[in-house]
């Protein structure tokens, strides 16, 4: 079981400075908050060889409705994870995971506005997202 806290309020701001004088820097609004994860994940070993695992997480965004842009359309992250190891002898250890991420839908809007976007214009849209994560771990114990 595993709970963390990320302190995402001190992204207020995401600035590109332009060293051309005529063109503005480019400032995205943040104002991010705190977010917390929740994870619980259980392994079971049938014998010495082999090792199976499992999870569930639920990772929530610290962007708020109010600045949720195109440029990061994040939103709570729900993972389901598995995974397997096989300890073939003392020294060599193999491993495989999987993990899925679920993302709900967001709608992003961007409004134009002077002069933070006046380069990019009128958003108004709705995200769709979701991710795989392969994992390969391979370990060899030196004598």
């Amino acid at each position: 079981f595993e709970v963390d806290w990320t302190n995402w309020s001190h992204f207020d701001e995401l600035r590109v400075d332009s060293a051309n004088a005529f063109q503005p820097d480019d400032v995205t609004v943040k104002d991010w908050e705190g977010a917390w994860l929740f994870a619980l994940g259980a392994e079971y070993s049938p014998n010495d060889m082999w090792t199976w695992r499992g999870g569930v997480a639920l990772d929530q965004t610290p962007v708020p409705d109010a600045t949720r842009n195109v440029r990061i359309p994040d939103s709570d992250r729900y993972w389901v994870s598995l995974g397997v190891s096989y300890q073939a002898n003392e020294r060599f250890n193999l491993g495989l995971s999987y993990a899925h991420m679920f993302l709900p839908d967001q709608n992003v809007t961007q409004s134009f506005t002077l002069p933070a976007n006046a380069l990019r214009g009128q958003i108004s849209g709705r995200t769709e997202a979701s991710a795989n994560v392969i994992g390969v771990q391979v370990n060899y114990r030196l004598p």
